[in-house]
């Protein structure tokens, strides 16, 4: 199976880290328009891929690179302010580590 032929169920498989029968479940779920269970992300993602924007297996690639992008991102700044807001030590370093970045950079 392959979305309007620019990508097969295996290559979105590998993109995604999703197994190929939990794919297939969500393209079974968003073509009778049931998305309530899949996840946005995957929802956004199929979004994309059938829309006139995804013309190649190249753009829907990009797509996943970038949306994995400011999905780790998101996820060390998370860390970062649960450990500013837990840990007294981490705290600190950290401020004394803006302070001295912040003079460095004058």
């Amino acid at each position: 199976m392959a979305f309007n032929g620019k990508i097969t169920i295996s290559e979105l498989s590998r993109l995604t880290d999703l197994s190929r029968p939990t794919l297939y479940k969500y393209v079974e779920e968003y073509e009778a328009d049931k998305y309530h269970n899949i996840p946005k992300d995957i929802l956004a993602l199929f979004d994309y891929i059938y829309s006139q924007e995804a013309k190649n297996k190249a753009d829907i690639i990009n797509y996943c690179i970038q949306k994995n992008k400011k999905s780790a991102e998101s996820s060390v700044f998370d860390k970062i302010k649960m450990l500013f807001n837990t840990d007294e030590q981490f705290k600190k370093k950290l401020i004394v580590f803006v302070n001295d970045y912040c003079k460095n950079q004058k």
